[in-house]
């Protein structure tokens, strides 16, 4: 039995070590947070009027779940998620 530390950045080095878990980066906006429904690329005229006027100014990529009805794009937590990812990668690669 694994007892894994608290901290969640250790906890999904120790879940990606123990069970060897592939992280692909390229799949970070493909589900819906929210329900696990895949997205939708959508044009970034369909987006306008339906996500805050900054983040339709400065995306052009947006993606949709038709299910909750909600917009997604590559902003800050995008970022913060990859960067997470390589992290827990780099952890990885050196146990």
């Amino acid at each position: 039995k694994h007892i894994l530390p608290e901290k969640s950045g250790i906890r999904l080095v120790a879940q990606a070590h123990i069970f060897l878990i592939r992280i692909d980066e390229k799949r970070v906006l493909s589900r819906c947070t929210l329900c696990n429904t895949i997205l939708e690329t959508r044009t970034k005229r369909s987006a306008e009027g339906k996500v805050p006027e900054k983040v339709f100014e400065n995306n052009d990529k947006f993606w949709f779940c038709k299910k909750c009805d909600k917009y997604y794009w590559k902003g800050s937590h995008y970022e913060k998620i990859i960067n997470k990812i390589e992290e827990i990668k780099r952890k990885t690669i050196q146990q």
